[in-house]
């Protein structure tokens, strides 16, 4: 990132941060200065790096739209061909659904129109607006290559909807998720198989079912959780062929962990191990298990997977439990990273999450990442120096053998 960039970069921060959606508080900006401030940042765009430029360009333009200037809005975003949605957000967030759709609405089908009505989705959730919500999921749902950010939405419109008592509207969200499911194609991937080996081939629906099921679990509603992993263990039993029923099998596992069955879960990705790649298999379960019951027991199924893909497993399970307030178990989980300098970055970002309502951990925790960091410094130096040694030994040995042979 250059200069410009940084600086442009900063000045959209100290904008956002003047927002009333960060919750902080601070004396509003008046309407004109923050236009003013706006159009400045907009005359930048075409000094920031290419690769940043549209980027830069959608976000500028997003807050022009909340800040009510549409024709600063639309030069921003034309002048580098930036994406619609920011716009299209903030045109929904101000109770401009309308406009919003339009904007989106010539776009041809693809993840950059399923994106962008998703971000307006978004914003509509932000204000409770759910009906509207359901309108654009709807809307994405009639590309079914986007089914799964459709079912997206409507589940975090259940959630929504569940947790604020609304039982029978989520449950009438929860019918339109389920039929979304069951009337989506299969996508099948092309997947490489490695000579005399079986893979695992993802079945969509059985996907979208845990989905389904792992939001009704962080919603509460484990009787309608247990009644989907019904439908994916219905769906395994009666797949004939054997590679596609394994994947479902995998599927159902991970189901059963967001059900809190762990045993159940084990026992269903036992015979899928030994044929294939063991790691995927358990580490969903790992993860709920840490999230819901014991931290440490999850690591021992860790333990138990190849080295390779332990590091994004320990890292992913770091940041759930420190997104739910478990710092004491994603500082367990970091602990098991065995590169420093892997474990320094784990734990710095781990003390920036707990910074606000852990201050004394994150202190610690910062304290240690330093030092971790200096050490994993000083171990690529003095490797680099060793490095360095033995190539200047290796060229003074194949010099003393060229005279050799030239004396010869």
């Amino acid at each position: 990132m250059n200069w410009r960039s940084a600086r442009l970069s900063a000045a959209l921060l100290a904008i956002a941060l003047g927002q009333t959606r960060a919750g902080l508080a601070q004396v509003p900006s008046p309407i004109a200065e923050v236009k003013s401030i706006l159009h400045e940042a907009s005359a930048l765009i075409p000094m920031i790096e290419a690769r940043q430029r549209s980027a830069i360009a959608a976000n500028i333009a997003s807050e022009q739209t909340r800040a009510g200037d549409d024709e600063g809005a639309l030069t921003s975003r034309s002048s580098a061909n930036a994406p619609v949605g920011g716009v299209a957000y903030s045109l929904a967030v101000r109770g401009r659904l309308a406009e919003a759709l339009q904007l989106i609405a010539p776009m041809p089908p693809g993840q950059e129109k399923g994106v962008a009505y998703w971000q307006v989705a978004q914003g509509l959730l932000e204000v409770a607006k759910y009906d509207d919500a359901l309108l654009v999921a709807r809307l994405i749902s009639k590309d079914s290559k986007e089914a799964d950010r459709s079912l997206d939405i409507l589940m975090q419109i259940y959630s929504a909807q569940w947790k604020a008592g609304g039982r029978q509207a989520a449950a009438a969200t929860l019918s339109e998720a389920l039929k979304l499911a069951q009337r989506s194609p299969e996508l099948q991937s092309f997947l490489f198989r490695p000579a005399g080996q079986s893979i695992l081939i993802s079945s969509r629906r059985a996907a979208m079912y845990e989905r389904i099921v792992h939001a009704l679990a962080l919603a509460g509603n484990r009787d309608d959780a247990r009644t989907v992993v019904a439908y994916i263990s219905d769906m395994a039993a009666k797949e004939q062929d054997s590679e596609k029923r394994n994947g479902i099998l995998g599927t159902l596992a991970e189901a059963q962990a967001d059900i809190g069955d762990f045993t159940a879960a084990l026992l269903t990705a036992e015979p899928l191990k030994s044929a294939y790649n063991a790691d995927g298999v358990l580490q969903p379960i790992a993860m709920e298990l840490a999230r819901q019951v014991d931290v440490a027991a999850a690591l021992d199924i860790l333990a138990d997977t190849p080295t390779r893909s332990v590091l994004p497993a320990l890292l992913g399970m770091s940041r759930t439990l420190s997104d739910s307030g478990n710092y004491a178990g994603a500082r367990a989980a970091v602990d098991k990273i065995n590169d420093p300098g892997q474990r320094a970055s784990a734990l710095a970002s781990l003390a920036f999450e707990q910074a606000v309502k852990d201050p004394v951990g994150s202190k610690v925790n910062v304290t240690l990442a330093w030092r971790l960091a200096q050490e994993a410094r000083q171990g690529t130096i003095i490797r680099f120096s060793k490095f360095r040694a033995n190539g200047r030994r290796r060229a003074s040995q194949n010099g003393r053998c060229g005279s050799a042979r030239n004396h010869q």
